[in-house]
């Protein structure tokens, strides 16, 4: 066996037919009959061994193989499971490595926090100490100017003692105001750092916590980003953005340039185009297969329609489609991008307002009595807007009133957007777009030119934010602008034609203009309506308020969360704040009684001495502070009147019983006003005090 396992291989088997071969050669040329034919017998044999061998060596050959062929199989399997099992430590390393980045950064936060407190804590003991120093030597200059006021009066009396008496509480509130307005002007800044969110822990989703990642214009970055956390994004850093950033939403509207405005990352990268002969939008078409595939609800925006809906130059619509939902300006375009996209996915999102940019804080009116102001531009390649603009601005000439036009192309040549001769006069310099709202609020009436007609919703952001900084609106009408105003503004029919008629008694209206903008026109109510109508429930922060009491009496308990009940919505969530004054041993009381009447209670005194974390109190981003007696006073519709103007108001605002124009104004803190969490927590920390505040 061992000698076929020699012969049977490639060598052995050449070996023997060599030797076959010989053996032919030598029976062939054998002499004798007898010997040849004994020479081709054993010559057939060999050949015979020469056959058994090449079919056994073939066959061990294959069964090697198929030996081999199922080590190699085996081999494969036991390194494929080593590659899984690699594969599984290698998620569970990167999980392990989020996590532990998650836990630096959050180590990182709270030692930033820690800082920050340290440093706030220094700057009050500092500034805390330099004002007793400085009431020390104020008490001290009283004492000599009271003492001076003692010296023997003459017999002088003042003619009206009754205005005397009223100078004197006039004179003292300002007093007490600018030493509120002076701690306040000193200590925060120490902890400018620190958002209001920082003050307080939300028990639902608020529409500012909502992380967005956005592509956006100015104008439209400077509305909206105030309303969500929102982040913006270039062609060029768009990955680490969304990595870092980690969005809820992303959302983009019909931009025309992007953000930052001076270098225009976007431009001509959103919509698409028959002009072009290549796809220029790779790195928007990029971000959607990224947001599809991390699940993330991507939104357009266009702002366009209905003008440029059937547009195929600058083609929005064929970029809109691509996306998970549409949000247009023109409700009417809503079947026709279901007829587009084949899906029931557009809903509308007009213009509106940010009053943080445009409100009618102390606005005035001595300067602009009878003057109409208009920003904006000629369009020459637009030749109905250009009728209607010239309509109405040679009415406003024509009636006597004093007309300045605010040119966005002042002092640049072009030939597409210069006015006619005849306006020469009326021209004024450029004024940046955040510089308008000091325009409109100094002024009685603005122009807002709609070149859309016949859309319902379609409305120029001039018309809402002329109306949130309390100006007269001019305008032609529109069907919009029946919709969002009605007769309360000034509406021209064709051909337009100002009358005097018309502008007079127009202060009241303008005022429920104001409110009414306020209440329904704002960005943090147009997104909120809008992100509800794809499923997105959020709570705007001015929802609701916390209503934070603050009481001596254990009796008053009861009675003061029932009448802030009666509040209705708007009180989300009660606070009773014990004051000072009372003794230590009874605050347990107080705890005792909010808790069974549903409120929670805190010592004013505990925490001024010891501290205390106000997310563990506050749940809202906005406080109504009230006493016992205010808060039988206290109705709801006041409460949300102030909520409306505490956005973009710096100090709390009170509200009146009826509307009054917001104005700056000393009054005492404790007494139906609405302020952010922080500034509530300040007045805990260092006591009630008169100090400014916003009047509306």
């Amino acid at each position: 066996m061992k000698t076929l396992n020699k012969l049977d291989n490639t060598k052995g088997i050449a070996a023997v037919g060599l030797a076959e071969a010989l053996l032919i050669g030598v029976a062939i040329f054998s002499s004798g009959e007898l010997w040849r034919r004994c020479l081709f017998l054993l010559a057939a044999i060999g050949a015979l061994f020469f056959l058994f061998l090449v079919f056994r060596g073939t066959g061990r050959r294959i069964h090697n193989t198929r030996l081999q062929n199922r080590e190699i199989q085996k081999s494969i399997s036991d390194l494929s499971d080593s590659l899984e099992a690699v594969e599984t430590l290698s998620k569970a390393i990167s999980a392990n490595t989020a996590a532990f980045k998650g836990t630096v950064r959050t180590i990182n936060n709270i030692a930033g926090s820690v800082s920050k407190a340290r440093a706030v804590q220094a700057g009050m003991q500092n500034v805390i100490a330099g004002l007793s120093n400085a009431e020390s030597f104020a008490m001290q200059v009283t004492r000599s100017d009271t003492a001076k006021d003692l010296k023997p009066a003459t017999n002088r009396a003042p003619k009206n003692p009754a205005l005397a008496s009223t100078t004197s509480v006039e004179e003292t509130a300002q007093r007490f105001g600018k030493q509120w307005q002076l701690k306040k002007d000193l200590i925060l800044p120490y902890s400018a750092e620190l958002d209001n969110r920082d003050f307080f822990k939300p028990r639902f989703s608020l529409l500012s916590a909502l992380k967005a990642v956005v592509i956006l214009d100015p104008f439209s970055w400077g509305s909206l980003s105030p309303e969500i956390d929102a982040r913006p994004v270039t062609p060029g850093n768009w990955f680490e953005v969304f990595e870092e950033h980690q969005p809820d939403i992303f959302l983009c509207e019909s931009a025309w340039q992007g953000m930052p405005g001076d270098e225009s990352p976007w431009k001509a990268r959103i919509y698409g185009s028959v002009n072009f002969k290549y796809e220029n939008r790779n790195e928007l078409l990029a971000i959607l297969e990224y947001c599809n595939e991390r699940g993330i609800p991507t939104i357009f925006w266009n702002k366009e329609d209905p003008t440029h809906f059937i547009d195929r130059v600058n083609d929005f619509v064929d970029t809109a489609k691509r996306f998970d939902y549409i949000w247009t300006t023109a409700g009417e375009m809503i079947p026709e991008y279901f007829k587009v996209t084949g899906k029931r996915n557009a809903e509308c999102m007009p213009f509106g307002v940010q009053p943080r940019l445009f409100n009618a804080l102390d606005r005035e009116h001595s300067d602009g009595e009878n003057q109409v102001i208009f920003a904006g531009s000629w369009y020459k390649n637009h030749s109905e807007r250009q009728e209607i603009q010239g309509e109405i601005l040679d009415s406003v000439l024509d009636s006597g009133l004093n007309l300045k036009i605010y040119d966005r192309y002042s002092g640049r040549s072009t030939e597409q957007f210069g006015y006619p001769a005849k306006y020469a006069d009326c021209i004024q310099p450029a004024v940046p777009y955040e510089k308008t709202a000091d325009l409109y609020r100094t002024n009685q009436y603005g122009i807002s030119i709609n070149t859309v007609t016949s859309s319902p919703t379609m409305l120029a952001r001039r018309a809402f934010e002329m109306a949130a900084t309390g100006c007269t609106i001019i305008t032609n009408r529109t069907r919009a602008t029946e919709h969002f105003f009605g007769e309360e503004i000034v509406q021209l029919d064709r051909p337009a034609r100002v009358v005097p008629e018309l502008l007079h008694d127009r202060a009241e209206r303008r005022l429920r203009v104001l409110n009414r903008v306020l209440k329904a026109d704002t960005y943090e109510a147009r997104l909120q309506k809008a992100l509800k109508q794809i499923g997105i429930s959020v709570e705007t922060d001015t929802a609701g308020v916390c209503v934070l009491i603050r009481l001596r009496l254990l009796e008053d308990v009861e009675p003061s969360v029932r009448y802030a009940r009666k509040l209705g919505p708007v009180a989300r969530q009660i606070v009773i704040l014990v004051d000072a004054s009372v003794e230590p041993h009874t605050i347990q009381e107080f705890y005792k009684a909010a808790s069974l009447n549903g409120a929670v209670a805190i010592s004013e005194k505990y925490w001024q001495e010891y501290g205390l974390d106000p997310k563990s109190v506050f749940e809202l981003p906005f406080v109504f502070v009230a006493s016992e007696e205010s808060i039988r006073m206290a109705k709801s519709e006041t409460i949300q009147r102030a909520l409306r103007h505490v956005t973009y108001s710096s100090n709390p605002v009170f509200a009146e019983d009826l509307p009054v124009w917001p104005k700056t104004s000393i009054k005492h803190h404790g007494v139906n006003c609405v302020m952010k969490t922080c500034d509530a927590v300040y007045e805990i920390e260092h006591g009630f005090e008169s100090g400014v505040v916003t009047v509306v």
